[in-house]
């Protein structure tokens, strides 16, 4: 029992901290563990939308949505199921406030200057540019589903909706995240995840802890102060969620638990 439970440990690191203190009675400093940088970087290339779309041109897409409550980071996901492997790109919208009034605008200004940021004008969340992109996205790959998490999302969902824009929501609580954070690390560890190279993901995934109830369900949160940002992982697990909780796809991943 006890090399069985090692053994799930090392395949699902979400469950490291519950089997060291439970089953082996060990004291853990922390259960913030998660995807390691190296497995990050592993699979990380320089995604090319216009290709995938060219190469494979019945592809459609999955794409999450993370707000930011009023002037912040915001993240929008687009995950490509593609010959069982799931290829992800991410955007990041900033006010341009936040290039300045911000405890990480020296960060922000950098990604910018990278060109990893899409700057908006003014001190809030500019939704129209958000949905401009998903417009874009959808130009070149049918969108079936984009899941969002409802609050503070009311003027954002209905400029999505006027645009026919297939819109889900996704509740953001740990029983929703549960099988989408956990089939995430099985399949980047399978090699089956390809991320594009933006480094604000990297220092997304860089900034996520777990949170773990008595059942072992878990959800990626914060694992620092109010500052660190976890927008783009959270909308890539929206991608995977949605797309765990179709029907004709769900035996696909099951199958990963064998």
């Amino acid at each position: 029992y006890i090399r069985r439970q090692i053994q799930q440990a090392k395949n699902n690191p979400s469950l490291e901290y519950s089997v060291k203190t439970k089953t082996l009675c060990l004291w853990s400093q922390s259960q913030n563990t998660w995807i390691p940088n190296d497995l990050l970087l592993d699979s990380t290339i320089n995604v090319d939308l216009d290709k995938i779309a060219e190469e494979y041109p019945d592809v459609y897409g999955i794409m999450g949505v993370d707000l930011s409550a009023v002037s912040d980071l915001t993240a929008v996901s687009l995950m490509l199921p593609i010959e069982g492997k799931f290829i992800f790109k991410t955007w990041y919208f900033l006010p341009e406030s936040c290039l300045q009034n911000n405890v990480n605008a020296e960060q922000y200004a950098y990604w910018n200057r990278m060109g990893m940021l899409h700057i908006t004008q003014g001190n809030v969340v500019d939704y129209d540019a958000v949905v401009n992109q998903i417009l874009r996205v959808n130009d070149k790959v049918m969108i079936s589903a984009i899941a969002y998490d409802s609050w503070n999302a009311t003027q954002f969902i209905l400029n999505c909706q006027e645009h026919g824009l297939p819109m889900q929501e996704f509740p953001q609580s740990l029983a929703s995240f549960n099988r989408p954070t956990k089939e995430f690390e099985r399949l980047i560890k399978m090699g089956r995840v390809t991320i594009d190279n933006n480094e604000i993901t990297r220092w997304c995934f860089a900034n996520c802890a777990l949170k773990i109830d008595h059942n072992d369900n878990c959800k990626v949160v914060k694992g620092g102060d109010h500052s660190l940002k976890i927008d783009g992982t959270i909308a890539m697990l929206e991608c995977l969620g949605n797309y765990l909780s179709t029907p004709q796809y769900t035996n696909e991943i099951t199958t990963l638990r064998k």
